[in-house]
């Protein structure tokens, strides 16, 4: 039976198991406060890791700190959501392109 998308489905189902693994790998850190707090993040949208510098620490402030530490995340989450999508555009030149 002939493939009706036109394109080598051994070669799709390779090219997304390489997606998946360079996913795996990928960490992005996101950061607020001038560096204050640094969040990183990996592929499977996990955090994996929190930096605090002690300047916060000494601002005394607990809402501060709630604040810095979402924003910090929301940076990482935005930067990695920015790294997969550039990744899956090469996935995509395999259809001619993914619609914008």
């Amino acid at each position: 039976m002939q493939n009706p998308f036109g394109f080598d489905l051994n070669i799709l189902q390779e090219k997304v198991k390489e997606l998946e693994a360079s996913m795996e790998k990928l960490v992005v850190t996101g950061s607020s406060g001038a560096g204050m707090v640094e969040v990183t993040v990996n592929g499977k949208n996990r955090v994996v890791g929190v930096s605090i510098s002690n300047q916060v620490y000494e601002i005394g402030d607990k809402s501060t700190l709630e604040v810095l530490v979402v924003a910090a995340v929301n940076d990482a989450m935005q930067k990695l959501d920015e790294k997969k999508l550039s990744q899956t555009q090469d996935l995509g030149q395999l259809f001619g392109g993914f619609p914008q």
